[in-house]
């Protein structure tokens, strides 16, 4: 019998896939847990602690897309369908993008609604601060605003998925970079090079190249991770959350880091001295931007 590993189950989680995590868990018989994926999303109970009838809805199509794995254009579709009729005059999806911000906002939420790939997504919370922090990077060194969240209702699917286990610690958009606080501790690696430098790099990537595409963000960013780690913890990690799906970019760019480092390496190399592996992800950025100024 296969033995339950939960860094195994956090990377099948991170595909999307109800299917997929119900039969990792048939084969390591972790009936428990097995039990209670059952119970909310085959017997019609709620994760959500909420009578907000927008919410369930949101819980509903979170059971529905993570049962079904529809593209991304059929999750834009089923949202759409789902929601459009809690507002007047709704015809776009820029306008109910707008709506459902401007709903929670009433609410006393702060937003954060898109897409995280490869499902439109939905984050709430209550208490926001700010700092700046100074971030050095493999090529330059930025200021960033930095956002804490705290009061947390909602944090996607991924987290959905995992009942609270996995998913997004944190983003960056044109603000800054935002993590939640009860993720984090602030003195750790974990958040002094996962959340901030790996973020930052995002931050100065969107500034220099706009159009740049998540595949490409997030290659550079785990680069960076791999290259300030000083153990293997990281690349063991990616090496056990690898996707074929370039819709999927955290899975798909840590597919393509495995892939170039043992070009670089070789697959003994890659296992036998971390520092060569350090070394080896520094050269890929390099290349990597080099590319970029070419184009």
């Amino acid at each position: 019998m296969n033995t339950f590993s939960l860094e195994t189950y956090k990377g099948i989680v991170g595909h999307g896939s109800y299917q997929k995590v119900i039969a990792y868990l048939e084969k390591t018989q972790a009936l428990e847990l097995l039990e209670k994926y059952r119970v909310i999303f085959e017997g019609g109970e709620n994760q959500l602690d909420t009578d907000d009838k927008l919410l369930h809805t949101y819980e509903n199509y979170l059971k529905w897309v993570l049962q079904n794995e529809p593209t991304t254009e059929q999750a834009k579709e089923y949202f759409f369908k789902q929601f459009a009729p809690f507002f007047d005059n709704i015809s776009t999806w820029e306008s109910l993008e707008t709506a459902i911000f401007t709903y929670f906002q009433q609410q006393g939420y702060y937003v954060q609604f898109g897409i995280t790939p490869p499902y439109p997504d939905l984050y709430l919370w209550k208490k926001q601060t700010k700092k700046v922090e100074t971030v050095k990077l493999p090529e330059t060194t930025t200021a960033i605003h930095v956002y804490e969240m705290d009061k947390v209702l909602t944090r996607g699917w991924y987290d959905y998925l995992s009942f609270g286990q996995a998913g997004a610690a944190g983003w960056v958009n044109v603000d800054g970079a935002y993590y939640f606080k009860d993720r984090y501790d602030v003195s750790s690696d974990e958040f002094k090079i996962s959340l901030l430098k790996h973020e930052a790099q995002h931050f100065v990537d969107l500034k220099n190249y706009p159009d740049m595409n998540s595949v490409n963000l997030e290659y550079r960013a785990k680069l960076v991770e791999l290259i300030y780690y000083d153990e293997p913890t990281r690349l063991q990690k990616f090496l056990q959350m690898i996707g074929d799906n370039p819709d999927n970019p955290h899975l798909y760019a840590n597919k393509l880091i495995v892939e170039d480092l043992k070009k670089e390496l070789g697959d003994v190399e890659l296992f036998r001295d971390y520092f060569l592996v350090k070394e080896a992800s520094l050269k890929l950025l390099a290349l990597h931007t080099k590319g970029l100024s070419k184009k």
